[in-house]
């Protein structure tokens, strides 16, 4: 019989910076108006630089990943959907969307306090579900709704039509979050913000690539942890420049042959 290889491990250092950014992600957006700041909420594949062209105090909470927030606490991830049956809303519907919409209902935000009534919704249809998603949470709030659809078939049947199609969706939605807002508009802080958000996307790619090696330096727990701050605001400074230092981390790990014991 083989014997089992063991390899050196040890804690990732940047675990703890990794928590406080989402931790102050969610406490920004509740806080927001207190601030005189904007916030919107939509799907983690929406198009996030977007909303970044009104102003350095914009905030957004995507809804999936607050959803699976509240899905770790299986008592109030119940309370949630038992609230979005009571609507009549149907059990096979998504599970994130039916938890998403029962906080709402109840406006109970599960990191403390009222549910944080969003200033607009933004969307982009990629899944069954996404548009009617927040369609609903913005009838019911009474706020403004922006999607976008995307179906325009994989990068290499791309055509000028196809991707036209999607830029004029987003001035028209440009153009509508500035009268929601009553803002005008910054082509460069769009700039900055899909700047950012192609380093995100950009460098959790190369950590992916690293994590091939042996031993990997991450294991997959901490992979679905560690992806989920692109999928709160890759086009957030914070969370692009985190990923470099998180790439660096893996790297240096890669050199060294470490594994990762299994963060707190």
């Amino acid at each position: 019989m083989a014997t089992p290889t063991k390899y050196p491990t040890e804690a990732l250092k940047c675990w703890p910076k990794a928590k406080e950014i989402r931790q102050q992600y969610y406490k920004d957006y509740a806080e927001a108006h207190d601030r005189g700041g904007i916030r919107w909420s939509g799907g983690a594949w929406a198009f996030d630089a977007v909303p970044m062209g009104l102003g350095d105090d914009v905030h957004v909470m995507t809804g999936e990943p607050y959803a699976a927030s509240i899905a770790w606490d299986r008592k109030f991830a119940q309370e949630c959907q038992d609230a979005t049956d009571a609507r009549g809303w149907a059990r096979d519907l998504c599970s994130y969307m039916r938890i998403y919409w029962g906080s709402m209902y109840l406006n109970r935000f599960f990191f403390g306090g009222e549910f944080p009534k969003a200033d607009f919704y933004f969307q982009s249809q990629i899944c069954c579900s996404h548009s009617k998603w927040d369609q609903e949470a913005a009838l019911y709030e009474n706020v403004p709704y922006f999607c976008v659809d995307v179906c325009v078939g994989p990068y290499e049947t791309l055509t000028e039509e196809r991707l036209n199609y999607v830029v004029n969706q987003l001035r028209d939605t440009i153009e509508g979050m500035e009268k929601a807002t009553g803002r005008k508009y910054d082509d460069e802080k769009l700039i900055a913000a899909v700047n950012n958000e192609c380093r995100s996307t950009s460098l959790w790619a190369e950590i992916c690539t690293l994590n091939k090696a042996i031993p990997a330096p991450l294991d997959e727990k901490t992979m679905f942890s560690l992806y989920v701050l692109a999928t709160l605001q890759r086009s957030s400074k914070k969370v692009a420049d985190f990923y470099e230092e998180l790439r660096d981390e893996v790297k240096d790990r890669v050199a060294r042959g470490s594994s990762l014991a299994l963060s707190p």
